[in-house]
């Protein structure tokens, strides 16, 4: 099953949202009591490191791996276009390439 967390924006009615019946289990940062909607870009890829959960994002922190440049750990970033509510074509960087 693919663990995902999603982001402050990722979490809009733009998309459909998959369910554990198609083999996600899917958290909404919103719904993390520990972190809530405000929680800076640090604190989201720790939780989602401690949880391997792939961040679904449109923040570019996440997409070019400077959320935490000193945690190589983390289980991924799928790129979020916002606008279109679908995932970004390709990352911004060969690093985040990697993670994904």
């Amino acid at each position: 099953m693919l663990r995902l967390l999603f982001d402050q924006h990722a979490g809009s009615e733009t998309y459909e949202r998959p369910s554990s019946s198609d083999g996600f289990d899917i958290e909404l940062l919103r719904n993390v009591d520990s972190l809530g909607p405000r929680a800076d870009d640090t604190e989201v890829w720790h939780y989602a490191v401690e949880n391997d959960r792939v961040v679904l994002t449109n923040d570019q922190h996440f997409i070019d791996g400077t959320a935490d440049p000193s945690d190589r750990t983390h289980p991924g970033v799928i790129p979020y276009d916002i606008t279109t509510g679908r995932r970004s074509p390709k990352p911004s960087s060969p690093s985040s390439a990697s993670r994904l």
